[in-house]
């Protein structure tokens, strides 16, 4: 089954199908217009994999696909012609342009916890750049997988695009075909394993990972601001977000301030009981629920103390739950949490959480809330992150002027935008010459001053 859709797909490839600007702006609003039919069935689905409320839905994901259809659709055409590059002072009779030459056949890995988003924004890219495209959404949440699966069929030739569904077994059935890009996201486990096999091909790729994305507050920070943005972007879909803040360094001076403070965002965001909310999303699965009861017990055993912490497990429901006391040493501290627990630490100087950031690998993000512009800069400047947010949390992604990708251990490669189109082509060098200059003296047999003159041009 692989095979033959991988064989359709080169197929289309090389009938020069998709180079044309015109067939590939056709596809992106054909996605489009199937996407906006598709709005309840992708809603429903949602709700269906793991309660999320509707607007998060759209917000997160939707609106973020329409933005760069649109934003694409907009540049395409300056995007892809060729570009004209400074021929150098040596070679002025010739001129040089730069290619963007689609790869070829791409196949794209997405997760589950932003199922649409993190499946056809690639997509998207991969399009308007001019190759051909296989997705394999995630298993976990089917139903949002068989919705993807219909919005690829219906809006774009089966040898454009193709979903193939299944487990961890299709997945490494995928990585044996011979892909000209693959495009991950997930975990960093798992990332390192599709990486491994594309470097048995020496396939490119991009990896978009996670990490424990941490919250610097320092002491001039308005700290009734910093809580209302670190609850909603730390439980927004239960805390099962790549970019969710994973914990919180705060000016010891202000930590209790800011518990409170985040104690009633809480409140006022999910009611005095979150289970009744119909803005609270539930846990994908009964593994993952698993796996954050027995984080959150190591952590309580370990001495950090809760509050929150209430569970049912019949509705996969977690609530927003706050660790203070926590050490560096916890097992909270160890790995990404990807789950509504929101560690809070305090630090004595500002080089501290500095430092505390440096010991750990390179986050996906960085998130600062502080009023002065220096501080900022400090801690922007020495600390290193896929991107970072200041006095905000998640929305440097949705930026389509803006790169988005890891950095380190939290991937490798970034999109959107521009940035979507370069990452999906091969920029090729073209040198067009009309041989007038070289003549001169590059051929053999080599005169005497040929060595001399070149010295001197390059003295």
């Amino acid at each position: 089954m692989v095979i033959t859709h991988f064989s359709q797909l080169q197929t289309y490839f090389l009938a020069s199908k998709t180079r044309e600007l015109g067939a590939r702006l056709a596809a992106l609003k054909n996605l489009r217009h199937v996407l906006k039919e598709h709005e309840q069935a992708i809603f429903d689905a949602a709700k269906k994999d793991f309660g999320r409320p509707e607007l998060e839905v759209f917000s997160a994901e939707l609106a973020s696909l329409y933005t760069e259809i649109d934003f694409a659709c907009k540049h395409l055409a300056s995007w892809a012609k060729p570009q004209r590059a400074h021929s150098g002072p040596f070679w002025f009779t010739g001129k040089n342009y730069i290619y963007a030459e689609p790869y070829g056949l791409v196949l794209i890995i997405a997760p589950w916890n932003f199922p649409f988003l993190l499946s056809l924004l690639p997509l998207i890219h991969a399009l308007a750049a001019g190759n051909c495209a296989l997705i394999k959404p995630s298993e976990f949440a089917p139903a949002q997988a068989l919705v993807i699966e219909s919005i690829v069929q219906k809006s774009l030739d089966p040898g454009l695009a193709y979903v193939i569904q299944g487990d961890a077994h299709i997945a490494q059935e995928l990585l044996t075909q011979p892909w000209d890009y693959i495009f991950f996201t997930g975990s960093v486990k798992v990332g390192t394993l599709v990486y491994q096999e594309a470097a048995k091909r020496l396939i490119p790729v991009t990896l978009e990972l996670g990490g424990k994305n941490p919250v610097i507050v320092t002491q001039d920070a308005d700290i009734k601001y910093a809580a209302k943005k670190i609850v909603w972007g730390k439980f927004f879909n239960a805390g099962q977000c790549c970019l969710a803040p994973d914990y919180v360094l705060v000016d010891a001076t202000l930590q209790d301030l800011l518990v409170k403070a985040i104690q009633e965002q809480v409140l006022a965001f999910y009611g005095q009981t979150p289970q009744e909310s119909p803005d609270y999303a539930r846990i994908v699965n009964e593994a993952h629920m698993l796996r954050l009861k027995n984080l959150l017990a190591a952590s309580t055993n370990a001495g950090a103390h809760v509050s929150g912490g209430n569970i049912d497990n019949a509705t996969r429901y977690f609530s927003p739950t706050i660790l203070t006391n926590v050490s560096l040493q916890n097992p909270i501290m160890q790995e990404e949490i990807f789950g509504p627990i929101l560690p809070i630490i305090p630090y004595a100087k500002l080089d501290e959480a500095i430092s505390i950031i440096n010991q750990k690998p390179k986050p996906l993000a960085l998130y600062i809330f502080s009023s002065s512009p220096k501080i900022q800069e400090k801690i922007v400047h020495n600390t290193s992150s896929g991107g970072s947010c200041i006095n905000n949390v998640l929305l440097h992604h949705n930026s389509p002027h803006l790169p988005f990708g890891g950095v380190g251990a939290s991937g490798i490669g970034a999109y959107h935008g521009k940035y979507g189109l370069d990452t999906f082509s091969h920029r090729k060098a073209i040198l067009k010459s009309n041989g007038w200059l070289s003549k001169w003296f590059i051929y053999p047999p080599y005169k005497k001053w040929t060595l001399t003159f070149l010295r001197f041009w390059y003295r």
